[in-house]
């Protein structure tokens, strides 16, 4: 499955996010966050939640999920004006959509 939102591409199976059709540099724990913030856009998402899915069954800091979530901040930076609507991607043959705001 396939997340699209304005300029961005999120392959799940891959966990790759993309702009366009260049990879971001994103760590694992990253891309996982990326993932259920994704999933669950419409509900707020508590700490303990981000915390299990970047990190599963490990204690660990809450500074992780700081520097995890500053990763994300960074790699979204884009151009002023840039829209953030939904797109359609696919790979391997199909694709699906998601709506990111």
């Amino acid at each position: 499955m396939n997340y699209a939102f304005g300029p961005f591409c999120l392959d799940v199976q891959g966990e790759t996010l993309f702009r366009g059709t260049e990879p971001i540099a994103l760590s694992h724990r990253a891309v996982a966050l990326l993932r259920i913030l994704i999933e669950r856009a419409r509900a707020p998402v508590s700490k303990d939640t981000l915390m299990e899915a970047a990190w599963p069954g490990l204690t660990v800091e809450e500074s992780n999920l700081t520097v995890q979530i500053a990763a994300l901040r960074r790699a979204f930076k884009t151009e002023r004006g840039a829209n953030a609507g939904s797109r359609h991607c696919r790979a391997g043959g199909t694709g699906s959509s998601a709506r990111w705001s």
